[in-house]
């Protein structure tokens, strides 16, 4: 179930919870220690925090003149076997005279999911439970000096950089909108594609009955309607016509027997004056 993402309004400085990396056997100069701040993910609490990691460094075997970081994340990871990523590609906008560029990383147990770690409260408390795998165990995030593949050189994380690592819980192990189908899906297509292209065929015909059908009703309407209309119209210009007509003939017919009384009268009166008759 997701739960509303929210950020703790500070990550407390741990140093006093910070814990020594027992890096060799053999001992080791003070000069040759150092320590960077890096950010810890606990898998029992719900909060992340800032923490000191040891590390030792040494002359690079590969690259003349390269100081190496080593340390060792067992001890923070809580695992024998650990692994980390990059979390961010390069910063470039941190590249400049006073920072060089980095890259932030993350650590973890290499098998989480098959030695039943616990699950890590603390990310899925960050990501609301929306995220992709289900992260189990510490986690560790630390910042590198780029390029990596030359240099193994911490720098501190600060607080600043906690919604990189929560994105990157919540996003990592999300599919790609283009990614290759995997030799099972692919199987899986193969098995369903001749069913789906079947059963498209088998309802393709209907579909287009469907449509004429469908197509012709429409047109039967479409006619009806225009039927009914056309008739009203004639029944109406009827009802018209044939009140007009009777105006009309009501007229003329008024007329032709005021005419006819007017034409008796005359004739009564020129018998009565020929004759004599009074």
């Amino acid at each position: 179930m997701a739960h509303k993402i929210k950020y703790p309004p500070y990550i407390p400085n741990a140093r006093a919870h910070t814990f020594r990396l027992c890096l060799t056997n053999e001992p080791i100069g003070r000069d040759t220690i150092a320590t960077a701040t890096a950010m810890l993910f606990p898998v029992d609490e719900d909060y992340p925090r800032l923490v000191d990691v040891t590390y030792r460094v040494e002359q690079s075997d590969e690259f003349p003149g390269v100081k190496d970081h080593v340390a060792d994340h067992r001890q923070w990871i809580g695992a024998p076997n650990t692994t980390s990523h990059m979390v961010q590609p390069h910063d470039p906008s941190a590249f400049s005279p006073q920072r060089r560029r980095t890259s932030l990383h993350l650590a973890f147990n290499d098998v989480f999911a098959l030695d039943g770690s616990p699950v890590n409260r603390c990310a899925l408390r960050l990501t609301g439970g929306a995220s992709h795998v289900a992260w189990a165990g510490n986690l560790l995030g630390f910042r590198l000096r780029e390029p990596a593949d030359v240099y193994t050189q911490y720098e501190d994380v600060t607080a600043a950089d906690l919604p990189v690592f929560v994105a990157h819980l919540r996003q990592h192990g999300a599919p790609f909108p283009d990614a290759t189908p995997s030799p099972a899906q692919n199987q899986r297509n193969s098995w369903t594609a001749p069913h789906e292209a079947q059963r498209s065929n088998i309802f393709e015909p209907q579909h287009r009955d469907s449509a004429g059908l469908a197509l012709l009703i429409g047109t039967v309407v479409a006619l009806m309607v225009v039927g009914i209309i056309f008739t009203l119209f004639v029944w109406f210009w009827k009802i018209v016509f044939q009140y007009i007509f009777n105006i009309c003939l009501w007229f003329w017919s008024s007329i032709f027997q005021f005419i006819l009384f007017i034409c008796r009268w005359l004739l009564w009166c020129f018998v009565h004056k020929t004759i004599g008759v009074y």
